[in-house]
């Protein structure tokens, strides 16, 4: 490898503060294609391949500890977003590391190739850093771009419960919901659940069901409508 190809690495990771102590394997995990490097592009698809399953892995365990009330259903239409195409292309894009891909020379790339070609590398890319640093290192350093991408909700709200975008919403505020079961009425088999939320001590809104799962769901879907209301008056 060349020192300029080395200053351009180490470049790459200083300003994305990130870590990968094997220089040598990174530059394989970004050498897609070239008549030159075969031997690098051959541990190029080696590494996607390990690459693919260690990223599948980390999406299922980062969906099951953070969002442990969801059901598998909404973890699985989550995950089939996460680990497609055109999200791994754009974490690519989004790193900076498109420049830093070696291709054939004079190579041409219509939008379909060049999106095939980023999540490629990037599944290739994720390997070379948890072989170099480690699954800790790599599951903290993805978990946390991952957080930056689910503060935007509006993919998740098609997938999550009112609970999870309820909690979502106040973790970006550094508060927690409190779910509090206020009264239990009627005979056994006709029961009714009131079921109050509470964020900082104040009680922001409570709902009436027949179990209290569904007791929950109301009051989450009724504190979403007058969470700005309530986020503004208890920053002032």
């Amino acid at each position: 490898m060349t020192l300029a190809r080395t200053n351009e690495l180490t470049e790459f990771l200083r300003a994305g503060g990130l870590a990968c102590r094997d220089l040598e394997l990174l530059d394989a995990s970004l050498c897609y294609s070239s008549h030159g490097l075969k031997a690098k592009t051959n541990k190029r698809m080696k590494l996607e391949f390990l690459g693919d399953s260690v990223w599948n892995f980390f999406i299922v365990d980062y969906l099951f500890h953070r969002f442990p009330e969801e059901d598998k259903g909404s973890w699985a239409k989550l995950k089939s977003y996460l680990v497609s195409k055109s999200f791994l292309s754009y974490l690519a894009v989004r790193i900076n590391m498109v420049d830093l891909i070696v291709t054939q020379e004079g190579e041409r790339m219509n939008l379909s190739a060049r999106e095939s070609i980023l999540e490629s590398v990037y599944e290739s890319f994720v390997a070379a850093i948890y072989l170099s640093e480690g699954l800790v290192y790599f599951k903290n350093w993805q978990g946390s771009l991952l957080n930056q991408e689910m503060a935007t909700i509006e993919e998740r709200g098609r997938v999550f419960s009112e609970k999870t975008l309820l909690q979502e919403k106040l973790h970006q505020s550094k508060m927690t919901p409190c779910y509090f079961t206020e009264r239990v009425a009627g005979p056994s088999h006709a029961r009714s659940y009131t079921v109050s939320l509470y964020v900082e001590k104040n009680k922001v809104a409570s709902a009436e069901s027949s179990s209290i799962k569904k007791a929950e769901k109301k009051v989450a879907r009724e504190a979403l409508r007058t969470l700005d209301r309530f986020l503004k008056s208890n920053a002032g």
